[in-house]
């Protein structure tokens, strides 16, 4: 491990986070509004739960 980064080096990985956060959000985002609607049309929430982890952690892995 090097213990001085270049810059180069240090905004790739900003880049980087900055894009795995975006897509986080916009996941966790539409998965919000998508339990909501499920919700009000008897959904049990046991199964948005898990459909929602299911989501956040494709979203991670394809990432």
């Amino acid at each position: 491990m090097r213990l001085h980064d270049s810059p180069k080096d240090k905004q790739a990985r900003d880049e980087a986070v900055q894009l795995i956060l975006r897509r986080v959000g916009l996941s966790l985002g539409l998965y919000f509004v998508g339990g909501l609607l499920a919700y009000a049309l008897g959904v049990p929430i046991l199964l948005i739960v898990l459909f929602g982890i299911v989501i956040v952690a494709l979203v991670l892995f394809h990432t």
